[in-house]
C-alpha cells in the first residue's frame, strides 16, 4: 500500500478538519480529512496513512466500530491510530481502545499549538 498521506482524519465536524489542517500548516505532514466514515473506509483500504485520527461520535457509526471494521479489512500495524472526542469517554471504551492498540486523545488537546505535530513525530517518521 502507498503512503500518500501522513495523516487521515475521520470526523463529521469540518471545523475539526480546519483545526488539524491549521495545526500542521508549518510542517511537512500531508493531511486528508473525511467527513463520512464510509468514504474514509473506501479510501483507506487502498491508501494507508502513518497516522489515523477517528472521531468517537459520528452519525453513521462510532469511532470504535469504524476502527474495528477497518482493522478487519486491512492491517493497521504500521499506522498509529487515535480515537478523538470533545469529552471523556466511558472507561469501558478506553479499555476497548487499548485492546485495539488505539490511543485516546481529547480534541481540545489536539488543537493546542504544536501538540499534533509532536504527537505524530513521536509515533512516526514524518518531520515537522
Amino acid at each position: 500500500m502507498e503512503l500518500d498521506y501522513d495523516i487521515i482524519a475521520v470526523d463529521d465536524d469540518t471545523i475539526e478538519h480546519q483545526i488539524m489542517t491549521r495545526a500542521l500548516r508549518k510542517t511537512t505532514y500531508q493531511i486528508k480529512c473525511f467527513e463520512f466514515a464510509d468514504e474514509a473506509f473506501e479510501f483507506l483500504v487502498s491508501t494507508l496513512p502513518k497516522h489515523l485520527f477517528v472521531d468517537y461520535r459520528m452519525p453513521d457509526c462510532t469511532g470504535i466500530e469504524f476502527i474495528e471494521r477497518l482493522s478487519n479489512a486491512i492491517s493497521l500495524d504500521d499506522t498509529s491510530v487515535y480515537l478523538t472526542s470533545n469529552s471523556s469517554v466511558p472507561e469501558a471504551v478506553l479499555a476497548q481502545t487499548r485492546s485495539l492498540g488505539v490511543q485516546f486523545v481529547l480534541k481540545e488537546v489536539v488543537s493546542q499549538p504544536g501538540y499534533l505535530a509532536n504527537l505524530c513525530a513521536q509515533n512516526g517518521n514524518a518531520t515537522s
